[in-house]
Protein backbone atom coordinates (compact mmCIF):
# COMPACT_ATOMS: atom_id res chain seq x y z
CA UNK A 1 0.00 0.00 0.00
CA UNK A 2 2.89 2.48 1.07
CA UNK A 3 4.96 1.68 -2.29
CA UNK A 4 1.73 1.85 -4.77
CA UNK A 5 1.06 5.62 -2.95
CA UNK A 6 5.12 6.68 -3.24
CA UNK A 7 5.04 5.37 -6.94
CA UNK A 8 1.70 7.33 -8.08
CA UNK A 9 3.23 10.63 -6.25
CA UNK A 10 6.47 10.25 -8.05
CA UNK A 11 4.50 9.68 -11.46
CA UNK A 12 2.59 12.10 -10.64
CA UNK A 13 5.54 15.06 -10.27
CA UNK A 14 7.28 13.33 -13.36
CA UNK A 15 4.05 14.34 -15.34
CA UNK A 16 3.73 17.89 -13.96
CA UNK A 17 7.56 18.92 -14.54
CA UNK A 18 7.06 17.60 -17.99
CA UNK A 19 3.70 19.35 -18.55
CA UNK A 20 5.31 22.52 -17.59
CA UNK A 21 8.17 22.49 -19.03
CA UNK A 22 6.64 21.87 -22.57
CA UNK A 23 3.40 24.50 -21.50
CA UNK A 24 3.16 27.38 -23.91
CA UNK A 25 1.98 30.85 -23.87
CA UNK A 26 -1.00 32.07 -23.82
CA UNK A 27 -1.54 33.19 -27.18
CA UNK A 28 -0.72 29.79 -28.62
CA UNK A 29 -2.78 27.83 -25.38
CA UNK A 30 -5.90 27.62 -27.98
CA UNK A 31 -3.98 25.77 -30.44
CA UNK A 32 -1.94 23.28 -28.47
CA UNK A 33 -5.17 22.45 -26.42
CA UNK A 34 -5.50 18.84 -28.12
CA UNK A 35 -2.45 17.77 -26.95
CA UNK A 36 -2.65 18.53 -23.29
CA UNK A 37 -6.41 16.78 -23.23
CA UNK A 38 -4.59 13.75 -25.00
CA UNK A 39 -1.70 14.25 -22.16
CA UNK A 40 -4.66 14.36 -19.65
CA UNK A 41 -6.07 11.64 -21.02
CA UNK A 42 -3.22 9.54 -20.72
CA UNK A 43 -2.48 10.46 -17.11
CA UNK A 44 -6.06 9.29 -16.62
CA UNK A 45 -6.00 6.03 -17.71
CA UNK A 46 -2.06 5.77 -16.20
CA UNK A 47 -4.00 6.83 -12.99
CA UNK A 48 -6.87 4.54 -13.23
CA UNK A 49 -4.10 1.19 -13.73
CA UNK A 50 -1.96 2.51 -11.05
CA UNK A 51 -5.30 2.22 -9.06
CA UNK A 52 -6.00 -0.83 -10.35
CA UNK A 53 -2.59 -2.05 -9.02
CA UNK A 54 -2.83 -0.46 -5.95
CA UNK A 55 -5.90 -2.28 -5.34
CA UNK A 56 -4.23 -5.71 -6.18
CA UNK A 57 -1.44 -4.80 -4.07
CA UNK A 58 -3.80 -3.89 -1.33
CA UNK A 59 -5.83 -7.47 -1.96
CA UNK A 60 -2.18 -9.03 -2.09
CA UNK A 61 -1.37 -7.43 1.12
CA UNK A 62 -4.41 -8.55 2.91
CA UNK A 63 -4.01 -12.06 1.63
CA UNK A 64 -0.53 -12.21 2.85
CA UNK A 65 -2.01 -10.78 6.45
CA UNK A 66 -4.76 -13.65 6.50
CA UNK A 67 -1.90 -16.13 5.59
CA UNK A 68 0.52 -14.94 8.08
CA UNK A 69 -2.40 -14.82 10.58
CA UNK A 70 -2.96 -18.16 8.87
CA UNK A 71 0.70 -19.72 9.62
CA UNK A 72 0.71 -18.60 13.17
CA UNK A 73 -2.37 -20.23 13.67
CA UNK A 74 -1.27 -23.72 12.64
CA UNK A 75 2.41 -22.73 14.39
CA UNK A 76 0.57 -22.15 17.39
CA UNK A 77 -1.31 -25.05 16.66
CA UNK A 78 1.93 -27.43 16.05
CA UNK A 79 3.01 -25.96 19.24
CA UNK A 80 -0.05 -26.97 21.47
CA UNK A 81 0.31 -30.18 19.69
CA UNK A 82 3.48 -30.56 20.85
CA UNK A 83 3.37 -29.13 24.49
CA UNK A 84 0.18 -31.66 24.53
CA UNK A 85 2.33 -34.41 23.28
CA UNK A 86 4.97 -33.43 26.11
CA UNK A 87 2.11 -33.04 28.50
CA UNK A 88 0.58 -36.35 28.14
CA UNK A 89 3.62 -38.19 28.07
CA UNK A 90 4.88 -36.58 31.65
CA UNK A 91 0.82 -37.50 32.65
CA UNK A 92 1.32 -41.43 31.41
CA UNK A 93 4.63 -41.14 33.28
CA UNK A 94 3.34 -39.88 36.62
CA UNK A 95 0.41 -41.96 36.52
CA UNK A 96 2.77 -44.79 36.22
CA UNK A 97 4.90 -43.73 39.10
CA UNK A 98 1.44 -42.92 41.23
CA UNK A 99 0.41 -46.65 40.51
CA UNK A 100 3.91 -48.08 41.51
CA UNK A 101 3.26 -46.00 44.70
CA UNK A 102 -0.38 -46.97 45.09
CA UNK A 103 0.68 -50.90 44.62
CA UNK A 104 3.52 -50.46 47.39
CA UNK A 105 0.95 -48.71 49.50
CA UNK A 106 -1.15 -51.55 49.12
CA UNK A 107 1.05 -53.84 49.98
CA UNK A 108 2.53 -52.09 53.06
CA UNK A 109 -1.37 -51.95 54.26
CA UNK A 110 -1.59 -55.95 53.74
CA UNK A 111 1.71 -56.30 55.84
CA UNK A 112 0.13 -53.68 58.46
CA UNK A 113 -3.04 -55.12 58.67
CA UNK A 114 -1.22 -59.10 59.28
CA UNK A 115 0.51 -57.80 61.84
CA UNK A 116 -1.97 -56.14 63.19
CA UNK A 117 -3.95 -59.27 63.61
CA UNK A 118 -0.94 -60.72 64.75
CA UNK A 119 -0.53 -58.57 67.66
CA UNK A 120 -4.40 -58.99 68.72
CA UNK A 121 -3.83 -62.75 68.68
CA UNK A 122 -0.79 -61.84 70.88
CA UNK A 123 -2.74 -59.68 73.25
CA UNK A 124 -5.84 -61.95 73.37
CA UNK A 125 -2.93 -64.38 73.99
CA UNK A 126 -1.60 -62.28 77.02
CA UNK A 127 -4.54 -61.52 78.32
CA UNK A 128 -5.64 -65.59 78.81
CA UNK A 129 -2.44 -65.82 80.13
CA UNK A 130 -2.53 -62.68 82.54
CA UNK A 131 -6.39 -64.56 83.42
CA UNK A 132 -4.81 -67.69 83.84
CA UNK A 133 -1.91 -66.39 86.31
CA UNK A 134 -4.53 -64.35 88.42
CA UNK A 135 -6.58 -67.73 89.09
CA UNK A 136 -3.46 -69.53 89.82
CA UNK A 137 -1.93 -66.75 91.92
CA UNK A 138 -5.04 -66.41 93.88
CA UNK A 139 -5.26 -70.47 93.89
CA UNK A 140 -2.12 -70.42 95.26
CA UNK A 141 -2.65 -67.37 97.79
CA UNK A 142 -5.70 -69.26 98.83
CA UNK A 143 -3.69 -72.45 99.53
CA UNK A 144 -0.90 -70.55 101.08
CA UNK A 145 -3.49 -68.94 103.80
CA UNK A 146 -5.41 -72.04 104.06
CA UNK A 147 -2.10 -73.70 105.19
CA UNK A 148 -0.46 -70.94 106.62
CA UNK A 149 -0.11 -72.68 110.34
CA UNK A 150 0.85 -75.92 109.00
CA UNK A 151 3.00 -78.54 110.75
CA UNK A 152 4.53 -82.16 109.93
CA UNK A 153 4.68 -84.26 112.83
CA UNK A 154 7.07 -87.78 111.47
CA UNK A 155 8.21 -90.73 113.57
CA UNK A 156 11.04 -93.48 112.51
CA UNK A 157 9.62 -96.86 113.15
CA UNK A 158 10.96 -100.21 112.54
CA UNK A 159 10.62 -103.56 111.71
CA UNK A 160 12.03 -106.54 113.57
CA UNK A 161 15.40 -108.21 112.20
CA UNK A 162 15.07 -111.39 110.36
CA UNK A 163 17.99 -113.41 108.18
CA UNK A 164 18.75 -112.52 105.14
CA UNK A 165 18.43 -115.45 103.38
CA UNK A 166 14.74 -115.78 105.09
CA UNK A 167 11.87 -115.90 102.51
CA UNK A 168 9.41 -113.24 103.86
CA UNK A 169 12.20 -110.18 104.02
CA UNK A 170 11.99 -110.52 100.34
CA UNK A 171 8.50 -109.16 100.31
CA UNK A 172 7.94 -106.15 101.34
CA UNK A 173 4.02 -106.71 102.29
CA UNK A 174 5.28 -109.44 104.46
CA UNK A 175 7.09 -107.18 106.19
CA UNK A 176 4.90 -104.83 108.75
CA UNK A 177 6.18 -101.84 106.78
CA UNK A 178 2.56 -99.78 107.43
CA UNK A 179 1.44 -96.60 108.36
CA UNK A 180 -1.65 -95.09 110.32
CA UNK A 181 -3.98 -94.17 108.09
CA UNK A 182 -3.62 -90.47 108.32
CA UNK A 183 0.13 -90.88 108.07
CA UNK A 184 2.04 -91.26 104.89
CA UNK A 185 5.21 -92.99 104.57
CA UNK A 186 7.62 -90.74 103.80
CA UNK A 187 10.56 -92.95 103.45
CA UNK A 188 11.86 -96.90 104.26
CA UNK A 189 14.85 -98.09 103.86
CA UNK A 190 16.45 -102.03 104.21
CA UNK A 191 19.05 -101.87 107.61
CA UNK A 192 21.87 -104.40 107.33
CA UNK A 193 23.14 -105.86 110.52
CA UNK A 194 26.73 -106.31 109.43
CA UNK A 195 27.93 -107.33 105.90
CA UNK A 196 27.89 -110.94 106.53
CA UNK A 197 25.79 -112.42 104.18
CA UNK A 198 23.96 -114.42 106.33
CA UNK A 199 23.00 -111.96 108.62
CA UNK A 200 20.05 -110.30 110.05
CA UNK A 201 18.26 -107.20 108.47
CA UNK A 202 15.01 -104.98 108.79
CA UNK A 203 13.59 -102.03 107.44
CA UNK A 204 13.63 -98.45 109.11
CA UNK A 205 10.91 -96.21 107.56
CA UNK A 206 9.39 -92.65 108.53
CA UNK A 207 5.79 -92.28 108.71
CA UNK A 208 4.33 -88.52 109.09
CA UNK A 209 1.05 -86.81 109.66
CA UNK A 210 0.03 -83.66 108.61
CA UNK A 211 -1.53 -81.05 111.48
CA UNK A 212 -3.62 -78.02 109.72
Amino acid sequence: MARSTVLLLFLFIICSIDFSLGRPSGKLRIKRQSPQNSALASLMHFSNKLADLERLVTSYDQKIKRQAIQINHLTAQVDSKADRSQIDAMATLLNSKISTVKGEIKTKELVIERNQNQLRNLQADMTEVRIEYNQLLADTTEILNRFDGISVNCRNLKTGWEPKGNGPIMYLERQWVRCHQNEFMQSFVLNLASNYEGDNVRYVYRCCNVDV
